[in-house]
């Protein structure tokens, strides 16, 4: 082992490569007695590498690595010949510059090549070891132009391939499923277009891919995450080309996917609940799409840690479910215009609820039950909407709307209760205790508040929507089906003259039970 990395005070070393052209016998320098050895000389602030010098190591008939990274070397890369035994060529971190032609194509035992970092221009070198046994080709961070060349294929030992931050054009061969040992393939940052081959679904051994930065268009290949267990490290794969289509969705349970970047595309459709296979997904970013519908609720599951307080920046957000977790710390400044939902139930937050949700005018539902909450929120007077806590006051809240509804009806339109099947008049409904009672008790202990909250919460719910109110499904965790009614009061629907209007949507409530014989409609102030 010749290890000359960090040299002290190489100055006072005497070494003279055409008078002593062995390495092993220079100052300082200690040679194995076996038949393998290697030299390094990384980290250093070497300028240049004498002829003499590669002509010498050449001769060490076991010499298995040599590493020159990491060094101030300039020039063309030099020529090696010999080294009938290297394995391992490090040249990486310099500003070696010029084209690679023939240079590396004496080296029969060639396995791992590491060029990266450096100012290497032209085409992709294609003679890589006579013998074709090359398995590591790092070439990344050059300026390297042209395709990608179809003579590299041919290195069917290569596990790793890594071309990214150059000048490539062209695309992706098709043949690319010929390196049935490929584990890790880095395209980023060139100039590739066309589409993305199906054939690298083929290749069985891939685990990481990365292609972002680039011009691909078309679809992403069906089944290319089969195989895939993670990506780029720095954070990088698809993101920043034409690709549309859909997200992939071929994860199955235990898949291994830790970071996925699909940003700056054009993709459509919905976000997948398959990725909530992934549980070591450590970054999702799907940014700058046109994806619709909803965000799974399959990607929240034991999320932990505490809420960035980025999430300020997210003008847009209307909706926000973070429920059953294992988020603490503090709860951030929210989006002013969070005004769907924002549920932060069965989480480890704990100590003062913060002033700054009173800023949410808009919100209709806040739950942050089963929590570690010590004090709860001060109402403002500028607060038009009271905040309300989902569990701790569902039973009084039930009771205090159901009154509410059945007082108005009473005073302005005398509405009966709909006939029961014997043609009897039924009783105006009771409410004991959070509980609605009629003569039967079917629905006694059925209505769930926080389930009627969360119906009203969600558009999908909407049955009908009219001027004054609109009708949401809700159904309770008994099964019963309930129709949930919003009354709109910045309509003044119960100014006078607007008495044959609250008759009309009690008229339409009607009809609905009369279609679903379990419902019954509960009335909720927004």
């Amino acid at each position: 082992m010749i290890n000359l990395s960090k040299l002290i005070n190489s100055a006072a070393l005497s070494w003279d490569a055409k008078s002593q052209p062995n390495p092993c016998s220079w100052k300082r320098v200690n040679c194995s007695s076996d038949n393998s050895s290697s030299l390094d000389l990384s980290n250093n602030q070497l300028s240049s590498i004498p002829i003499e010098f590669i002509d010498g190591c050449g001769r060490i008939g076991g010499l298995k690595l040599l590493n020159f990274s990491k060094n101030s070397l300039a020039g063309l890369l030099p020529a090696f010949r010999g080294f009938v035994g290297l394995e391992s060529l490090d040249m990486s971190f310099n500003s070696l510059s010029g084209n690679i032609s023939s240079q590396l194509g004496e080296l029969p035992a060639l396995k791992k090549l590491y060029l990266n970092f450096n100012r290497f221009s032209g085409s992709v070198p294609v003679y890589l070891g006579k013998s074709m046994v090359l398995e590591e080709l790092q070439l990344s961070v050059n300026f390297f132009e042209g395709e990608i060349p179809l003579e590299i294929l041919n290195y069917q030992n290569l596990s790793l391939i890594d071309l990214s931050v150059n000048k490539l054009e062209g695309s992706i061969p098709d043949s690319i499923e010929n390196l049935t040992k490929l584990r890790i393939l880095i395209l980023s940052s060139n100039k590739l277009v066309g589409e993305i081959p199906k054939t690298i679904a083929n290749i069985p051994t891939l685990v990481r891919f990365a292609a972002n930065q680039n011009g691909f268009r078309g679809g992403i290949p069906g089944g290319i995450t089969r195989h895939l267990s993670f990506l780029d490290p720095d954070q990088m794969r698809l993101g920043g080309n034409f690709l549309n289509g859909s997200v992939p969705s071929s994860f199955t349970p235990g898949h291994k996917l830790m970071y996925l970047e699909l940003d700056n595309n054009r993709l459509t459709g919905v976000v997948p609940a398959q990725l909530g296979y992934c549980q070591n997904l450590a970054l999702l970013n799907l940014a700058q799409n046109t994806l619709t519908g909803q965000l799974p609720m399959e990607l929240g599951n034991n999320l932990n840690g505490s809420i960035p307080d980025g999430i300020n920046s997210m003008d847009s957000l209307l909706e926000l479910q973070l429920g059953q977790n294992q988020l603490g710390g503090r709860i951030p400044t929210m989006p002013v215009k969070l005004q769907i939902a924002l549920n932060l139930s069965s989480n480890h937050f704990g100590g003062r609820i913060p002033n700054t949700l009173s800023r949410l005018k808009d919100l209709e539902v806040l739950d942050l039950s089963n929590n570690n909450f010590t004090e709860f929120v001060k109402k403002r007077k500028s607060v038009v909407l009271a905040v309300i806590i989902a569990v701790a006051s569902a039973a009084l809240a039930v009771g205090v709307i159901i009154i509410i509804a059945v007082s108005f009806s009473r005073r302005f339109l005398k509405v009966n209760d709909l006939q029961s099947q014997s043609g009897e008049d039924r009783p105006l409904p009771q409410v004991i205790q959070g509980n609605l009672l009629t003569s039967n008790a079917i629905h006694r202990s059925n209505i769930d508040f926080t389930k009627a909250m969360e119906a009203v919460a969600d558009p999908q719910n909407i049955v009908l929507k009219t001027r004054f109110c609109t009708y949401y499904k809700a159904t309770m965790p008994s099964g019963a089906s309930y129709f949930v009614k919003k009354l709109n009061w910045s309509d003044k629907l119960f100014q006078l003259g607007s008495h044959d209007k609250f008759d009309q949507e009690l008229k339409v409530l009607g009809k609905l039970r009369f279609k679903c014989h379990d419902s019954i409609g509960i009335f909720i102030d927004c």
